[in-house]
């Protein structure tokens, strides 16, 4: 059987080379090869065409391509916590102390829409103090829903944090749900007249 890992030193998959190289697999009667990927999404892609038996993802990628309708099955978890990092490089590691102080830095995660880039997107939304544009490029960048800061700063002084998190909320689930036009709370509708039935 062909198993599909993306790396071979994390914690995550280290686990399955090992018992490969020191035979752990052989000893139970499987014949266990291993195919390297770029990454936890080329690995589901293996698993999900038919290219491999098993693979080994994030449980992000997991959780995504069941979602999508892949019929795969979680049968094992190498890690109980979520294993995510910020890094900053050492030329500015003085300078970059904090979240907050990410201001005008260029940022590198993994993959776009992955856990990696969501936790970065979410630490940078609760640490800035332009929340409210962090929040606009999180929406934009995850969903594609462009909203304007003004919007996220009226509703922030109107409702509070939980009046955010609700029109974040809400913002998602018409996306998704593909519910009709995206409307802001509070925001006056501007009605239009049609010039031809004026007298």
């Amino acid at each position: 059987m062909k198993l599909a890992v993306p790396d071979l030193i994390s914690n995550s998959y280290f686990p399955a080379v090992a018992a490969v190289e020191l035979g752990h697999f052989a000893a139970q009667g499987l014949d266990v090869e291993l195919v390297y990927t770029r990454g936890g999404n080329a690995a589901m892609q293996a698993l999900v065409g038919g290219a491999v038996e098993y693979a080994g993802t994030s449980f992000d990628v997991a959780l995504q391509a069941a979602a999508n309708g892949a019929a795969i099955r979680r049968f094992a978890s190498t890690g109980r916590l979520p294993l995510f990092a910020l890094a900053v490089a050492p030329a500015r590691s003085r300078q970059i102390d904090t979240v907050a102080r990410l201001t005008g830095a260029t940022v590198a995660v993994s993959a776009l829409g992955n856990a990696d880039h969501a936790l970065l997107l979410f630490l940078l939304i609760v640490s800035f103090r332009s929340r409210s544009v962090v929040f606009c490029q999180y929406l934009e960048t995850m969903t594609g829903i462009s909203l304007k800061p003004s919007d996220v700063r009226r509703v922030f002084a109107e409702r509070g944090r939980n009046g955010v998190r609700e029109m974040f909320l809400d913002l998602l689930i018409r996306e998704d749900l593909k519910e009709g036009p995206i409307e802001i709370p509070g925001e006056e509708r501007e009605e239009k007249h049609d010039e031809s039935l004026v007298s």
